[in-house]
């Protein structure tokens, strides 16, 4: 049996030459549903990105990170498993490593520590790596704040990036449930 890819089919087609009808209909069900707008998503550009010193603590983070790099500080990035935390994780290490950053990542056993970061996490990090000093979080870490806290009391700084809001109930796979 050949596996396909199935999609929702969309009400209104665009009939768009230039943008093949399952891209059309995965981004007509996401809410865009001109050509124009189908345009500009598929061909944005870096100017057309919000500016990051928007989010909260963003520049604090940010110095946090190219202190521990200046200070050959070890940083450990603690991703989630699913789709978007591995590839963010991927990405920090990539990013990192070329910043000349001392940096490791751990992700989670979904089956025994479930979502994001937790104390668990933090003591394997600690025994794995224990010249971590800071940790940088992806896709995870908003609503962890025993883990944080824990993470603190072990001496380590923690700088949080997640898409998540802050009273999500988030379990197993983040957004993706």
């Amino acid at each position: 049996m050949k596996n396909r890819w199935i999609y929702p089919k969309v009400e209104k087609k665009l009939n768009i030459k230039e943008i093949p009808e399952v891209v059309q209909a995965i981004l007509s069900n996401r809410g865009y549903t001109t050509k124009e707008e189908m345009e500009e998503f598929l061909n944005c550009d870096i100017n057309s990105l919000l500016d990051t010193s928007l989010m909260k603590n963003a520049d604090k983070g940010a110095d946090l990170i190219i202190s521990a790099i200046k200070n050959n500080e070890g940083i450990t990035i603690v991703g989630d498993y699913d789709c978007d935390g591995v590839c963010s994780t991927a990405f920090g290490m990539i990013t990192l490593k070329k910043l000349g950053a001392d940096v490791n990542y751990y992700v989670n056993d979904r089956f025994i520590d479930g979502y994001g970061i937790n104390k668990n996490g933090v003591d394997c990090i600690l025994k794995q790596f224990p010249n971590t000093s800071l940790i940088l979080t992806c896709d995870n870490g908003i609503a962890a704040n025993e883990a944080i806290d824990y993470a603190k009391e072990k001496g380590l700084t923690v700088v949080i990036t997640d898409h998540h809001e802050p009273g999500e109930k988030i379990t197993g796979g983040g957004c993706c449930n």
